[in-house]
């Protein structure tokens, strides 16, 4: 794949604990390297809010991964992605979700658009925190959503900043017995899909390891900045040094 602008996997490139990147450039194919592909029912490949492509979930439709170990840490995990939608009303709206099929297979950790804004909830032992952004994300533009679970402590970053924090979840990140799946586009919470996503989802990660605020902040720019200005340099014709011969 040739890299581009916006890339996780190019300004992480190397990163071990990469264990999941879906560029969603015409496919679900995880390009980590740990071939964690997924399998899109229904979702609609589109020009991108980031990268060349996006895929837009219409409300009825998700991409669908295997869960696997990678996706398992018990503590320090980093996950999200870019996003765009306009929706208007307060209904929960799942983009991203780790959790099981079955019943007593609850999700451990998404994020979802709530009342308008960033709603992110990860389930511990000693029980299920959230927390929901400050910023709305209904305005139709795209807005990068980072999640980071250090111990305890679940950070949510909106477009490179941080937005919220909690510390009050107790014991470890809680996974569920049964077969788990990695979901864009719907929660998957001890039962069937749920709660299906309307709008567009670009980049979407997740890392066995905390992502720095240096890092979320640096990458951001790296989107959104101004190119760096490219300098053209034409070449010239050197003048001619003056000769004064001698008789």
């Amino acid at each position: 794949m040739q890299f581009q602008r916006g890339n996780i996997g190019a300004f992480f490139r190397g990163d071990k604990f990469l264990k999941g990147w879906w560029a969603l450039e015409k496919n679900a194919i995880d390009l980590s390297g740990y071939a964690h592909h997924g399998t899109v029912n229904g979702a609609l490949s589109v020009p991108g809010i980031i990268t060349p492509s996006s895929y837009y979930f219409n409300g009825s439709s998700y991409i669908e991964v295997s869960g696997h170990s990678d996706f398992q840490p018990t503590t320090n995990i980093s996950f999200g992605g870019w996003i765009k939608t306009g929706i208007t009303n307060n209904n929960i709206y799942t983009f991203l979700c780790y959790g099981g099929k079955t019943a007593g297979n609850p999700s451990a950790y998404e994020i979802s658009v709530y009342n308008r804004k960033i709603n992110a909830f990860v389930r511990f032992t000693g029980g299920g925190k959230a927390v929901n952004s400050v910023s709305y994300v209904n305005d139709n533009k795209p807005h990068f959503v980072v999640v980071t679970v250090f111990g305890n402590l679940i950070s949510l970053y909106i477009d490179g900043k941080l937005e919220v924090t909690d510390n009050t979840g107790t014991g470890n990140i809680s996974y569920g017995a049964g077969t788990q799946y990695f979901a864009l586009g719907t929660e998957i919470n001890a039962g069937s899909p749920q709660y299906y996503y309307n709008g567009y989802v670009d980049e979407a990660f997740f890392f066995s390891r905390v992502l720095s605020a240096q890092e979320i902040s640096r990458y951001y720019k790296w989107v959104t900045g101004a190119p760096k200005r490219k300098y053209t340099f034409e070449p010239i014709e050197l003048p001619q040094p003056n000769f004064f011969p001698f008789f």
